[in-house]
């Protein structure tokens, strides 16, 4: 198989995706100079959905690599230690889908009761949790989603690649 092509098809089976990283592109270097410096990034973290589930928040830091030929990471996590619900967050593809409209609208005219505040505090979260059932039922977790294309990405890579190579 083509260099990194087996390791994505563990990620994809397992569930694992690449948390990304700030700071320097590569975090290995063969310390030559001139045309003979190889440049690569070797190192990065890898988490799956229940990670996200306890984390608020995850970085990953490229630090610099001197005197090494490896940078170290520095990776911290803010874990979720109260039970307060997460910030509600929209994606712009949900706008492209007219059902989205009617599940605001389904919800929203719902009948509720007490003060005034109290219904449109009920309305909110109401709206909110048939929003997220939608959006489970008809984009499925987006994490799998954007995993299994860049999957078949480079699997269609390793084919062109493959071609090339059989052609010269």
């Amino acid at each position: 198989m083509v260099e990194g092509v087996e390791f994505l098809v563990w990620m994809e089976e397992t569930g694992a995706f690449d948390m990304g990283f700030s700071g320097s592109s590569f975090t290995w270097s063969n310390n030559r100079r001139g045309r003979a410096r190889i440049w690569k990034r070797l190192d990065r973290l890898l988490i799956n959905a229940e990670c996200l589930d306890i984390a608020s928040a995850i970085s990953v830091v490229h630090m610099a690599r001197h005197p090494s030929d490896h940078s170290p990471l520095r990776i911290s996590f803010a874990l979720r230690l109260d039970n307060k619900p997460r910030p509600f967050r929209s994606l712009n593809v949900w706008t492209a889908r007219p059902d989205l409209l009617e599940v605001i609208q389904r919800v929203w005219n719902e009948n509720m009761q007490g003060l005034p505040l109290r219904i449109l505090c009920s309305k909110l979260m109401a709206t909110r949790q048939g929003i997220q059932e939608w959006n489970k039922q008809s984009f499925r977790n987006i994490f799998d989603t954007v995993r299994e294309a860049e999957a078949g990405v480079l699997r269609a890579k390793a084919a062109v690649e493959n071609e090339a190579s059989e052609v010269a």
